[in-house]
This record gives structure tokens, C-alpha cells and sequence, in this order.
């Protein structure tokens, strides 16, 4: 809160679900930190939705649809079925 970032919790719901739902509504210029990769399905370069992806030497990437590819060889709209 104090950085300006916005919080959301939803009893019952988990995070990625209320992320998706931010995605759909706030519709671009979006960037979620996180290493989950449930959460690189919302990656989406016409609405600039970019996944900030921490890695383990403490630096990250700025994952774009491009990259998605390059990590998992599939669209980000696929990564759901790929994990499942």
C-alpha cells in the first residue's frame, strides 16, 4: 500500500484468478511480478500485459509473448493447458 500498488483479496479465490480478473478490466499497460507461470498466460503484447520474472541471482526478465515462446515453446494463451 504505501508504494502506491494495488491490493486485492478475495475470500475463496485464489491470486491467479483475481489477477485475471484485474487483466480483463484494467486491459493494458499491466505488469505482474511473479514466478508463478500460471501467470504468464495473461502476457499479452498488443495490451502491453507483461509477467516481471524474478529469477534465483535476484535479477529478473520482462517476459513478453515472444519470450513465453522461447521458455515453454507455446503461445502464452496455451501455457494453462501446458500446466495442466
Amino acid at each position: 500500500k504505501g508504494m502506491g500498488w494495488l491490493q486485492m483479496f478475495k475470500k475463496n479465490f485464489e491470486a491467479d484468478d483475481c489477477i485475471g480478473y484485474l487483466v480483463k478490466k484494467l486491459k493494458s499497460n499491466l505488469k505482474i511480478i511473479s514466478k508463478d507461470k500460471d501467470m504468464l498466460q495473461f502476457v499479452n503484447d498488443k495490451r502491453k500485459v507483461r509477467v516481471i520474472y524474478p529469477d534465483e541471482k535476484m535479477s529478473y526478465k520482462i517476459v513478453n509473448e515472444k519470450e513465453v515462446k522461447n521458455m515453454y515453446g507455446v503461445e502464452a494463451n496455451q501455457i494453462v493447458t501446458l500446466l495442466s
